[in-house]
């Protein structure tokens, strides 16, 4: 029988009538006292479990004159997170003045202004020479001083204003019999409390003592009580152990394995699982393992210092709403949340896949306004095609568009009322209020644990309300909110029958159950490195308080509750580390407490770790507890084995994929690696003329043909979604478009005045022309800051100067003739070319200039906004990966009916800072041509043979979309480089016909 159940039991025996206070550290220490005293068979009458601060108010209650509110620690953090942006803002700050204030720094400083008010200091009251710097000292009396003074305003309490107010009004109580626990965990004016309220007699439950380090010293009511010792007492005194505890070790490959052993320990020994309890020596990755089984398994499990708020609904919709907020409404980041599944929309809202893809095709990006805008646009669009000469089918399609549509924008019209607009500096309570209101009517329940995560929420928003009166920094608003709700732990409970419980060892002193289970005793987590808390050093804390904690001696703290807690257990001990770390991807060694306890089990007093590695660290539990436990034994036996056809058919993914894997390790071009049967007469551009070629899908085939196989014919897209980036306004793509419409504009102006490009007289009206258009995109497409809209401005007015002075000079030997002249789309012709084997093809494109120069000859032109990386004046076709030139140059001339060799010339000019105007000229020579129709024959002879295969070199794959399909770099390089040297596969071998060609 424990001995502090036996002290208690004394003690109600000798005092049934009289009233009995027993004295604890928390409630939970109470609660864990009185089940064991129930449990042992015993009653008690009279028996109030208090707290220090619990005695305290009952003396407050009597005596008080004024009324007063107890201080929530979360609105003295946010009071003292406004102080001290006021001071430093007035420079009021010495020591502290250049440090950044923010959420984390403000806990900092109110847990240290609240541990020096605890120690009995005001600002009163204070001792500057405790502290290492005197400025430090000075600016700590300061911010204590304004702190009191914003507690007094607004008619508030700390605890340590609770402890001097009932210090002073407390009398000793000689009535009431005090237990207490041992070594209470007692601040200096806590210590005063209870000297002033004790009387002289008072009882301790009592500890079995540990031997082999030192037990903490304390003062007489901090002390603790000793009893008898248990087998335990000895696990750092061997020598002197006469009876060996019931302990046993293990070690596993992952904790995930770790915690599957337990519960496989559980099922095979029938032990009731309120009968057992889980510590852990660090609550991660623990926690949510043991939550992640639970769900899956629906185990009962009791969590004794809950979950993080992230694993409900309402954490996770709040942690999608601050990133949908911070990313300026994204419509990406609105899907994510939408296919969380923890948003609860009204009634008649169309399926969440119906909602990503209307979203994504009205083409939204960001801003609310963008929301009601593009939604009325596409409205509108779907109202004009709803027409008497359209099909029943039709209209029914175009009505239900219409009615999602308008359904959505109702609904985002509806909520944006409720949002803040996201400017550089919010309103903390506007955005409280806005989280609230999501939390409250929006947020998808399906639990208790739901259910009281959104409570916890709400109630933490509306304590702090009153006090948001305050306008944050973009980036301030959304750490405060993240630090007031995301550090939220739900689901605290005691033991409860029928529930497993899994809490830290430090909570488990006075725990009652049987079979214990210690996890995770690796040298990282336990006992724990010494520490040192820079804003109060160790060196200030033993002059200011012998109450105030070092930390540079927590870990022989820890280390003595772990021993005491093991003294205390009368039943099953299992004790165990995993070997690897998942989450930080490293090995792990054990703690030297395992080894103690090695060397307990072992009787071999003298082992070392190097002893500890001979233990075996199973990959799989045991006993399977799931399917891939199963799978995780397969491969752990390292040797291949032969799965019977009869199972693989049973799995037919998995029989395909087998295949598929032998097919690709062999070292021939096969039907998984891009060989396919080709319609020749759907696909061969020479065959279909309807099917036509640009310039652009002729250079993807020659640089990855396997890529153009994905893309044109399984039709396999990249999703296409404006992402928000805080950094960036103009994808690279739109910013080249915007240049192009400049650029063209600018010329068709001066051409109907029949002048030519001159920087002098031109670049304020090009720069003019350029903002008209910067703001039309603006308005298309809204930067995420102004910061960032200038930048962005101020490069492409640069460019536009550098392309003016290029063409002051460039046209005076040239006259530009058509602007992004265009055949093959929007109904105009396409450009028919002959191939040497006398078959044509059609091509469409545009082409940005056709210039004639003075002689009479002509050159096309192609602005390039990018870098000029990939250019080179001797790599005229680049492989194939630069065909436009060429193309354009026949497309041009077949186009306006010119004699062949018309086009002497094309060029990638580029027009910008980053191109500096330089210009890369492909003299359209007899040599060129020929080499060009042939690549062109080729790259068409890849489409009809039906070989497709993926590109010779990994840097093409940089800026692929498709690397995730076809991953290339899991083929080995030998293998892949034999595929492509397939001389059985006539298509293989033109591609590289077609790579000859610089």
């Amino acid at each position: 029988m424990q001995a502090f159940v036996e002290e208690l039991q004394r003690i109600c025996q000798d005092h049934p009538i009289q009233e009995k206070i027993l004295v604890v550290d928390s409630h939970r220490i109470g609660d864990q006292i009185n089940q064991a005293f129930l449990e042992a068979g015993y009653q008690a009458m009279n028996v109030k479990v208090k707290t220090v601060k619990d005695l305290a108010m009952d003396s407050l209650l009597l005596q008080a004159k004024k009324p007063f509110k107890e201080l929530d620690p979360v609105i003295g953090n946010h009071l003292l997170y406004g102080l001290l942006t006021k001071m430093q803002e007035q420079g009021e700050l010495t020591y502290f003045n250049g440090i950044e204030i923010t959420p984390s720094f403000s806990r900092s400083i109110f847990q240290m202004i609240t541990d020096l008010r605890l120690a009995g200091y005001t600002s009163q009251k204070f001792n500057q020479e405790a502290f290492i710097s005197i400025q430090k000292a000075k600016d700590i009396e300061l911010i204590m001083k304004e702190y009191e003074q914003l507690l007094d305003t607004h008619r508030l309490k700390d605890d340590a204003a609770l402890y001097m107010e009932a210090i002073h009004h407390t009398k000793k109580t000689p009535q009431a019999i005090f237990i207490l626990q041992s070594n209470l965990n007692l601040t200096e004016l806590e210590y005063q409390l209870l000297e002033e309220l004790l009387p002289s007699q008072v009882h301790k439950l009592p500890l079995p003592k540990v031997y082999g380090i030192p037990a903490p010293e304390h003062g007489s009511l901090r002390s603790i009580a000793w009893s008898e010792p248990t087998p335990f007492s000895y696990v750092y005194q061997l020598e002197d152990l006469t009876e060996k505890p019931n302990l046993s070790l293990f070690t596993s490959k992952t904790e995930e394995v770790e915690l599957k052993h337990i519960f496989s320990t559980l099922k095979n020994n029938r032990i009731p699982f309120d009968e057992s309890i889980i510590f852990y020596a660090q609550p991660d990755p623990y926690i949510t393992t043991v939550y992640q089984l639970s769900e899956k398994y629906n185990l009962p499990v009791t969590y004794g210092e809950g979950l993080p708020i992230s694993f409900s609904r309402p954490g996770r919709l709040v942690i999608g709403l601050l990133k949908w907020m911070k990313e300026q409404y994204s419509v990406k980041a609105f899907n994510e949340i939408l296919h969380e599944g923890v948003l609860d929309l009204p009634e008649g809202a169309p399926s969440k896949t119906r909602i990503t893809k209307l979203l994504r095709k009205a083409n939204i990006g960001w801003d609310p306004n963008r929301y009601r805008e593009r939604l009325d646009l596409m409205i509108q669009d779907y109202q004009a095609k709803v027409s008497p000469s359209i099909s029943d089918e039709q209209k029914e399609y175009y009505e239900k568009q219409i009615q999602d549509i308008t359904w959505l924008k109702s609904w985002f019209t509806k909520l944006f009322k409720r949002l803040p607009n996201i400017e550089v500096e919010l309103s903390y309570k506007e955005l409280l209020n806005a989280v609230s209101y999501v939390t409250k009517h929006y947020t998808r329940t399906f639990s208790a644990m739901d259910e009281s995560a959104k409570d916890a929420m709400i109630e933490k928003i509306e304590t702090i309300l009153p006090f948001a009166n305050v306008t944050l920094s973009l980036y301030d608003a959304f750490e405060k909110v993240k630090d007031l709700i995301l550090t939220i732990r739900i689901y605290k409970s005691r033991p409860k029958p029928g529930h497993i419980h899994l809490t830290s060892y430090k909570n488990g002193l006075y725990n009652n159950r049987k079979n214990v289970f210690i996890v995770g005793v690796n040298h990282h987590s336990f006992p724990g490195a010494p520490s040192e808390d820079p804003l109060l050093l160790d060196e200030e804390r033993e002059k200011l308080s012998h109450h105030l904690p070092r930390l540079q001696d927590a870990g022989k703290e820890n280390l003595y509750k772990m021993l005491q807690l093991l003294a205390q257990i009368e039943g099953n001990v299992s004790v165990s580390f995993s070997r690897y770390n998942v989450n930080d991807n490293r090995a792990v060694s054990p703690s030297h407490f395992f080894l103690q306890c090695y060397r307990l089990v072992s009787d071999n007093h003298e082992a070392e770790f190097q002893d500890i590695k001979s233990m075996p660290a199973p990959l799989i539990p045991e006993e399977p507890l799931e399917v891939k436990d199963y799978w995780s034994g397969r491969l752990e036996l390292d040797v291949e084995q032969k799965v019977e056809d009869k199972l693989l058919h049973e799995y037919e993914n998995i029989e395909s994929g087998l295949y598929a894997e032998a097919a690709r390790i062999e070292g021939v071009f096969t039907a998984f690696d891009g060989q396919v049967n080709i319609d020749v007469d759907r696909y061969d551009p020479r065959v279909n003329k309807d099917r036509t070629m640009t310039a652009g899908k002729l250079e993807a085939l020659a640089t990855c043909s396997y890529a153009y196989f994905l893309t044109e014919i399984l039709q396999v897209k990249p999703i296409e979604e404006i992402s928000y980036d805080p950094s960036t306004w103009l994808a690279p793509a739109t910013r080249g478009t915007l240049l192009h419409k400049i650029f063209e504009t600018y010329y068709q102006t001066i051409k109907e005045k029949e002048v030519k490009p001159s920087y002098d007289q031109h670049v304020d009206g090009l720069l003019e022309l350029a903002n008209q258009l910067i703001q039309e995109q603006k308005d298309i497409q809204p930067p995420p800051s102004e910061r960032v809209f200038q930048r962005e401005v101020e490069d492409i007015l640069q460019a536009c100067k550098i392309f003016l002075k290029e063409e002051e000079e460039y046209a005076e030997e040239y006259d530009s003739l058509y602007f992004e002249y265009t055949f093959g789309v929007n109904g105009e012709v396409p450009a028919v070319v002959t191939l040497p084997s006398n078959d044509t093809i059609h091509v469409s494109g545009k082409i940005d200039r056709v210039d004639q120069s003075t002689s009479g000859h002509y050159h096309i032109i192609d602005y390039k906004t990018g870098s000029t990386y990939n250019y080179r004046d001797q790599e005229r076709f680049k492989g194939g990966r630069q065909l436009q030139h060429f193309i354009y140059a026949l497309a041009i001339e077949q186009q306006l009916q010119l004699e062949e060799g018309s086009v002497l010339e094309s060029s990638y000019y580029f027009p910008t800072a980053k191109g500096q105007g330089q210009r890369y000229v492909r003299q359209q020579d007899e040599t060129l041509r020929t080499n060009g129709h042939d690549i062109l024959e080729k790259l068409i002879d890849v489409i009809k043979h039906g070989h497709f295969s993926m590109t010779d070199d990994e840097n093409d794959c940089k800026f692929c979309e498709l690397k995730s399909i076809c991953r290339r770099n899991l083929y080995d390089q030998d293998i892949l480089k034999a595929k492509q040297m397939d001389q059985s596969k006539e298509g293989v071998l033109k591609l590289k016909g077609v790579r000859s060609y610089e």
